[in-house]
Parts: C-alpha cells; sequence; structure tokens
C-alpha cells in the first residue's frame, strides 16, 4: 500500500484555523507527546528543558558520535532520554535522529558509528578496509552513491515515517529546498516528528526517515537532490551549518502553541560543533549565510537574558586536521585525536557540566 504524502505545515494558515477555533492551546498534550512524564517534569518547573543541536561536517560526524558517547558513558542514560529536543544540518541531522533510530534498533551508538563509518568509506569511493569488505559487498549492486546511502538508512530502519519514531525526543533535521541555496534565500525546510503549528519554518513528518535522510545530506557537488512530492531538497550545511539558532526559533515556538503564558528555562543548550573549516565553504558562506562560529556568538547573546540557560558548544576545531568533506582517510585520525582532546581540561570541565545537569 502506498504510504500518503508527505503533509507540509502551513504555520500560519494552520495558526489561523486554530485562533478561529478560539483554542487556548493550539497543541493538545496527549496528542504531541505520548511519553508527558518527560514534559511534565519541564511544565512543572521540576527542571528545565534540554536542547542538543549538532552542526553538520561529512566525515567529522565522527567526532559528534564520540562526543555522546562520552556523554552517556559518563551519565549512564541514552541520549535519547537526557535531552528534549535534537536538532541537526547535514550529516548532524542523520546523527540527530540516532538516538530515536537506535532505540527502535535495540542497539547502541557504537554500532551506529560503525556503520556511520563502513557507509563513508562506500560513499567516498576510498580503498576499503579489509574489516569493512563484507559489509560494502552487500551494497556493491547499487550503481550510485545516492542509492548506497538509501538502502544504507533503509536497512537500519526499514520503512519508518518520520512522525513515527519515539515520539520523544523531538527531532528535526533540516533542508533547503528548491533552488540550490546559493541561487536563493529561501527559509530552511524542517523534517520534524511533531507538528509545531507556531513555528516560522515550513516542515514534514510523514516521509520515510530514509528519504529524510538522503535529503538532508544531499550535499551540493557530492550528490544530487532529493525530489518528494514534487519539492527538491538539499543540504542546508553551506548556508546553516549550525542550527542552533533556529533550535531555539522552534523551542520559543513550541511553547507558544502549548499556549504557555511565558517561556520556560533552558537548563542545557549544547551544540556540537565539527571543527569543520573549509576555505571554500567559509568564502560561500561569507556571501550566502552565518558560519557556525558567528551563530555561536548570536546564541550567547541571545541566551544571555534567557532564565537560567546553560548555553555550552562543544566544537574540537583545534584538532590539527584538516579535512574535505569526503576525506576519509582521516577517520582514524579525527578519531584518536577526539579522544585526546575529550581528556584535555577544558574539556573535561565542559563535559562535567553538561552531565551534572542531565542528571539532575
Amino acid at each position: 500500500m502506498p504510504h500518503a504524502s508527505p503533509r507540509l505545515l502551513d504555520p500560519h494558515r494552520e495558526e489561523s484555523a486554530l485562533k478561529g477555533a478560539h483554542c487556548p492551546r493550539l497543541v493538545d498534550l496527549d496528542h504531541f507527546l505520548l511519553d508527558k512524564e518527560k514534559l511534565t517534569e519541564v511544565l512543572s518547573g521540576r527542571r528545565g528543558f534540554r536542547v542538543l543541536a549538532i552542526d553538520g561536517g561529512g566525515i567529522r560526524g565522527v567526532i559528534v558520535c564520540l562526543i555522546l558517547q562520552e556523554i552517556e558513558r559518563r551519565t549512564g542514560k541514552s541520549i535519547g532520554d537526557s535531552f528534549d529536543l535534537i536538532c541537526g544540518t547535514s550529516s548532524g541531522g542523520l546523527f540527530a535522529f540516532a538516538p530515536s533510530m537506535v532505540r527502535l534498533k535495540y542497539s547502541s551508538l557504537e554500532e551506529f558509528k560503525s556503520l556511520f563509518i563502513d557507509c563513508s568509506y562506500k560513499l567516498f569511493s576510498a580503498p576499503v578496509p579489509q574489516q569493512v569488505l563484507s559489509f560494502t559487498q552487500k551494497y556493491a549492486r547499487y550503481a550510485s552513491t545516492e542509492d548506497f546511502l538509501e538502502k544504507f538508512v533503509h536497512d537500519f530502519i526499514g520503512d519508518t515515517h518520520l512522525n513515527h519514531l519515539p515520539p520523544y525526543p523531538l527531532v528535526f533535521a533540516i533542508a533547503h529546498t528548491k533552488q540550490p541555496p546559493w541561487q536563493s534565500n529561501k527559509k530552511p525546510f524542517l523534517f520534524r516528528n511533531y507538528d509545531n503549528p507556531r513555528s516560522s519554518y515550513q516542515g514534514a513528518g510523514n516521509v520515510p526517515l530514509h528519504k529524510v535522510i538522503r535529503a538532508v545530506t544531499a550535499a551540493p557537488y557530492f550528490f544530487t537532490p532529493v525530489t518528494l512530492n514534487s519539492t527538491t531538497y538539499y543540504d542546508a550545511g553551506i548556508t546553516i551549518n549550525n542550527p542552533s539558532e533556529i533550535a531555539l526559533d522552534e523551542i520559543q515556538a513550541i511553547w507558544s502553541s502549548f499556549g504557555l503564558e511565558r517561556e520556560l528555562p533552558i537548563d542545557l543548550f549544547l551544540s556540537i560543533g565539527t571543527g569543520f573549516r573549509s576555505k571554500i565553504v567559509n568564502f560561500m558562506r561569507s556571501v550566502m549565510g552565518k558560519d557556525p562560529d558567528e551563530v555561536h556568538k548570536i546564541m550567547l547573546r541571545r541566551t544571555l537574558n534567557m532564565e537560567s540557560t546553560n548555553y555550552v558548544r562543544i566544537d574540537p576545531f583545534d584538532l590539527g586536521i584538516e579535512t574535505k568533506l569526503g576525506e576519509i582517510s582521516k577517520i582514524p585520525l579525527l578519531m584518536e585525536q577526539t579522544s585526546k582532546i575529550l581528556e584535555t581540561e577544558e574539556y573535561r570541565k565542559n563535559m562535567s557540566k553538561i552531565c551534572k545537569i542531565i542528571l539532575n
């Protein structure tokens, strides 16, 4: 039976319809979240909202996985149980969905990391190490890397649609629509596992997750764009590699959708960078979008006067390793250097702060 086409959310049209119904709360909690216990903790004031925002960075996504694994090791809790909202751009979008995918698969971040590395070898056509030959041979019949990536995600998660993922944590990944990002200034499009009628960003949830992953990782020059229901999607990493600011906008819209009179405190906003530095990409961002560091400075200003907000950015840009988006020969070195830098005093202090909040 064919799946229904994605339901695009026009926030302004839906907002008007709901206003016409004289409904003070735009979102019903029973419908919005099946796991209401965690949200109740926030709404009752027992703790603040917790957010995880993940930058894109191609194969440097292994850095993200190592950081997330370290948080799990220190807290003894899964990432999905530690945050209320998780979001990402490009490969960060893939890792944003990882906790939900792992939960459905009864798997672990370690297995997901291994699959990500194996997939990277195939995608970027590097010599394949002996230990992953059996994996890549399984997918050798797929003519293009795009076919391979979609098959890879489909094998891990099946035909699961985005809005059929576990309802908590809330998750979104960012894409651009229609024209490539350098040809227009269109607003980002959010693939969500929740509805947010007050959001200023359009989005969809009734889409197979393997299609979503293809859409948000369709990096220009590397992969062809993805067309779903007559709309074409591109990787948004060139212009919005750091999704933190959009995440803050989404949270504020969520509070409005709940009909709350004031914004609730955010007791942890964790932004994870991949240390991605590219002269070409940085030049393009200087013309068309915001550099991740610029977004970081904006977040520092925006969260300064917000109640009880602990904003932390971990961005191991000082690894001393220059990598291109698909330069997978550097993966072992990236992992080695990331493990070392997480043991430095600065990063240990940040990790302790993060984990203390999660365990409170």
